[in-house]
């Protein structure tokens, strides 16, 4: 079967490669896309929703993918619209019920709820012993819309942490963390080079500004630091908390920190996520019999 994976340009979509690559393993085609013409003749096309009220091609199978909320301002009447303007598809996938109760599709089209997960290969981080420490900190993930994040890399740039920020920013945005001591600028990097950053850096920061919808969603980067082994540094809000306490870990939260040397005295206690391996989660939810079906 080939099938088509429509992404956003500007966002970071590890459930994508983790499609894909889980697909492969059954001689499926795929290709990941920003282009609709790209794939409009596959089978089968699993669409990172924004708006698409275009008409349907009667010819391809269209899986609509929520894996997220829309975003404020507005963000209400933004998951409303999405719902009545976007054409609808022959199956959906969402995040989890957060997401699917948010958007309130009042119809019968079958779906898939699924968690966010990360790549084995984070799990290769545990295995280094006396690793060498370059970066007391490292960011990964989104820098848009994140209201307060210049502001804690200043705060914690003041402690003297060394800090490696990784992931696309606006130039604007770039020059405003350019001017912060102690902060490497990194880029958008591969998972290959992520994972040689996280084996020379002490513990990941979390830091999600405690407003819907982001206080609800998963959050990648925490998931991947415990695989990885990273102590979290993290503000505080609802999932972070949660997931902490679920999971049975120890995190250590901004309102706690004093001094550059507590990450390296702090007990910290990676968060189980064995069961959040990308292919734990699509076996779990029979991924390959919903896209094949």
């Amino acid at each position: 079967m080939k099938i088509g994976i429509l992404g956003k340009s500007q966002s970071y979509l590890p459930e994508a490669i983790a499609y894909k690559k889980y697909l492969k393993k059954f001689d499926h085609q795929i290709l990941i896309t920003n282009n609709y013409d790209d794939i409009k003749n596959y089978d089968t096309m699993i669409m990172f929703m924004g708006f698409y009220p275009q008409k349907r091609n009667e010819n391809l199978k269209y899986i609509h993918e929520y894996n997220s909320l829309s975003l404020q301002p507005y963000a209400h009447l933004k998951n409303k619209l999405k719902n009545y303007l976007n054409f609808k598809p022959d199956k959906r996938i969402f995040l989890n019920n957060y997401v699917k109760f948010f958007f309130n599709f009042k119809d019968n089209i079958s779906y898939l709820n699924r968690d966010m997960g990360y790549d084995i290969s984070f799990k290769n981080c545990k295995k280094i012993i006396n690793k060498k420490i370059e970066f007391d900190l490292v960011y990964t993930g989104s820098f848009d819309n994140r209201k307060g994040l210049l502001e804690c890399i200043k705060y914690l740039s003041k402690f003297g942490f060394k800090i490696a920020l990784i992931g696309n920013m606006k130039n604007k945005l770039y020059n405003e963390f350019k001017k912060i001591d102690n902060v490497s600028l990194l880029g958008k990097l591969d998972l290959d080079e992520i994972i040689k950053i996280f084996n020379i850096t002490k513990c990941g920061l979390n830091f999600t500004p405690d407003i819907f919808p982001f206080n609800v969603q998963s959050s990648t980067k925490t998931i991947e630091y415990s695989a990885a082994g990273l102590g979290v540094l993290s503000n505080r809000y609802i999932w972070v908390e949660t997931f902490e306490k679920s999971r049975i870990a120890n995190f250590l939260y901004l309102d706690q920190l004093k001094s550059k040397d507590q990450i390296y005295n702090y007990n910290f206690k990676n968060a189980y996520v064995d069961d959040l391996i990308w292919e734990n989660i699509l076996k779990k939810n029979n991924f390959k019999e919903f896209i094949e079906n």
